[in-house]
């Protein structure tokens, strides 16, 4: 089943608006504006939650099987691990500038809770 318009264009929107705001420094945002995109994004999560869980109580979402939920498992951990395995080498030309075992320290760690959060949020979602 396809998920509607408004959660396409609500998860887009809230994607890029938080890329925006990753990369407000190479884009030439000024720094009193950095947080316009993020908080814009957080509302569009937020606005997705909501459409989500209107979507999933009227049914229009079909719960999972469990091979499902174990493929899906997989492949969000492999994102995580690859974007965690990109960072230290990406997020020096966001204009921070930090030695390169803090970055790797930093990945691990993001890696460990990005983790947890795919697990947590499957869990919620499967829960009956």
């Amino acid at each position: 089943m396809k998920p509607s318009p408004k959660i396409v264009v609500l998860s887009i929107a809230a994607s890029s608006l938080m890329l925006i705001t990753v990369f407000a420094k190479p884009l030439g945002i000024p720094s009193e504006l950095e947080m316009l995109p993020m908080v814009a994004g957080a509302v569009c999560l937020l606005a997705l939650m909501r459409a989500t869980a209107k979507a999933k109580a009227a049914g229009e979402i079909p719960q999972m099987s469990e091979a499902q939920t174990k493929k899906w498992l997989v492949f969000a951990v492999a994102v995580v691990a690859v974007a965690c395995v990109a960072g230290p080498f990406v997020m020096p030309s966001t204009g921070v500038r930090l030695p390169f075992h803090v970055w790797v320290v930093i990945s691990i760690f993001t890696f460990v809770l990005s983790t947890a959060a795919v697990w947590l949020g499957l869990r919620m979602r499967t829960r009956k």
